[in-house]
C-alpha cells in the first residue's frame, strides 16, 4: 500500500511541473491558482508560494534662475537759460512696467490601478489521515522619492524721470511743469516645486476553500500578506528677491530770473506686488477594487476631501487562522483575508485564460492523465508481480 500511496503523491507534483512549464501563457490573468487535490491516504503534500512585487518611482528636479532687469525711462532733464524771453518747460508722463514670472519645478506621478483577478487555493479531495498545507507570502514594496531644489534671484533696477529741468537768467517769466509718473513691478515665483502623487494600491483578493478530504486528514492554509509604502517628499526653496526705483518728477530750478517763475511737479504712483508659493503638493494613495476575470479594470474614482468614511469601513477584516478540514464536511472553511481589509470572493476556480489557452491546458491535462496512468499501470504490475511471488514463497 506504501509504494500506491507514493503513487498519487508522485501524480500532482508531476502535473504542477508541467503546468510550471506553461505559466508564461497564462500571465495575462494576474491569478494564482494552487490546488492540492487527489493525494492517498497518510500522504504529506506542501506547498509554498511567495508573491512579490515591487515598484519604484524617482524624480529629481532642480532649477537655478537669474533673472537682472533694468528699465528706465527719462522726459525730463530740459535746461532753459539766459533768454529774454518767457520761458515755458512742460515734461511728458511716463508709464513704466515690470513683471517676472517664474514657474519651475512641477512633478506629476500617477500610477494606475492594475488588474488583480483574485487568487484561489484549494485543498479537496484527498485522503484519510493525509497532511495538506498551502502556505502563501505575499508582499508588495512601493517606493515613491520626490527631490525638488529650486533657487531664485530677481533683480529689478527702475528709473523713471520727468524732473531735473531748469530756466535760469531768464530776462522773462518762467514756468516748469513736470509730467506724472506711474510705475509698476510685479514678482510671481509661483508655483515652485509643485508636485502630485497618485498611486492606486491594489486591495488583494484571495479565497480559500478546503473541502471533501478524508476523515482524520489535516488541512492547513495559511496567508501571509504584507504591503510596504514608502512615500519621501524632499523640496528646498531660496527665493532673493530684489527692488530698486528711483522715480523723480521734482529737482527743478528756476534762479536768477526777472520775471515771474512758476513751478509744478507731477504725481508720482508706484505699485508693486512680490508672491512666493512653493513647496505644493499631495500624495494620494487610494485601494483600488478587486474585480473578477470577466470584469474590466475600475475607473479611478475620485473622493472629494470633506467625505466622510463610517467607521465600520475603516476596520480592517481580522486575518483567519490557518483551517483545518476533518472528515467528508462539503465545505471546511474558506477565508478570504487582507491586512488592509478584503473584498469577500465567491468561491471556486476563476477562469484565467483565453480559449488558446484553455486548449493547450487542455491538452497538458490529457498528456499528464496518460503519463500518471502510464505510471500508475507500472507500479501496480511490479507491485501485483512482487505479491504473486510472495504468495508462492
Amino acid at each position: 500500500m506504501g509504494k500506491l500511496r507514493k503513487v498519487l503523491i508522485i501524480l500532482p507534483q508531476i502535473t504542477l511541473i508541467l503546468a510550471g512549464m506553461f505559466s508564461p501563457f497564462t500571465r495575462v490573468a494576474y491569478a494564482t491558482e494552487i490546488i492540492v487535490t487527489g493525494n492517498g491516504d497518510g500522504s504529506t503534500s506542501e506547498v509554498n508560494t511567495a508573491i512579490n512585487s515591487t515598484t519604484s518611482i524617482t524624480q529629481n528636479n532642480d532649477a537655478n534662475v537669474n533673472n537682472d532687469i533694468n528699465s528706465s525711462a527719462s522726459t525730463g532733464g530740459n535746461e532753459a537759460n539766459g533768454n529774454v524771453q518767457a520761458v515755458s518747460i512742460q515734461t511728458g508722463n511716463i508709464n513704466n512696467s515690470v513683471e517676472v514670472n517664474n514657474n519651475l519645478n512641477n512633478s506629476i506621478a500617477t500610477i494606475d490601478c492594475c488588474p488583480s483577478n483574485g487568487s484561489t487555493f484549494t485543498i479537496s479531495a484527498n485522503g484519510t489521515e493525509s497532511v495538506n498545507s498551502i502556505e502563501v507570502n505575499s508582499e508588495s514594496t512601493n517606493t515613491y522619492s520626490i527631490n525638488q531644489t529650486a533657487i531664485i534671484r530677481n533683480n529689478i533696477l527702475g528709473y523713471s524721470n520727468t524732473g531735473g529741468n531748469s530756466a535760469n537768467n531768464n530776462s522773462g517769466s518762467v514756468s516748469i511743469e513736470t509730467g506724472n509718473i506711474d510705475s509698476k513691478s510685479k514678482i510671481i515665483n509661483d508655483p515652485i516645486n509643485q508636485y502630485y502623487l497618485k498611486a492606486g494600491v491594489i486591495k488583494p483578493n484571495f479565497s480559500a476553500l478546503v473541502s471533501e478530504n478524508g476523515a482524520g486528514s489535516e488541512n492547513y492554509v495559511s496567508l501571509n500578506i504584507l504591503h510596504n509604502n514608502s512615500i519621501t517628499i524632499n523640496n528646498f526653496f531660496s527665493v532673493d528677491n530684489n527692488l530698486d526705483w528711483q522715480l523723480v518728477t521734482g529737482d527743478n530750478t528756476a534762479n536768477n530770473n526777472l520775471g515771474n517763475v512758476f513751478i509744478k511737479t507731477g504725481n508720482i504712483m508706484f505699485d508693486t506686488v512680490i508672491r512666493n508659493a512653493a513647496n505644493i503638493g499631495g500624495v494620494n494613495l487610494t485601494c483600488c477594487k478587486a474585480f473578477r476575470d470577466d470584469q474590466d479594470p475600475p475607473d479611478d474614482e475620485e473622493i472629494p476631501d470633506d467625505k466622510e468614511v463610517p467607521d465600520d469601513e475603516r476596520e480592517a477584516t481580522p486575518t483567519p487562522k490557518p483551517t483545518n478540514g476533518i472528515g467528508g464536511s462539503s465545505v471546511l472553511n474558506s477565508a478570504s483575508s487582507d491586512s488592509g481589509g478584503v473584498s469577500p470572493s465567491v468561491l471556486g476556480l476563476s477562469d484565467t485564460s483565453s480559449p488558446a489557452m484553455s486548449l493547450i491546458r487542455l491538452l497538458v491535462g490529457t498528456l499528464t492523465a496518460l503519463l500518471g496512468f502510464i505510471i500508475v499501470s507500472q507500479k501496480l504490475y511490479a507491485y501485483k508481480k512482487a505479491l504473486q511471488i510472495y504468495i508462492k514463497v
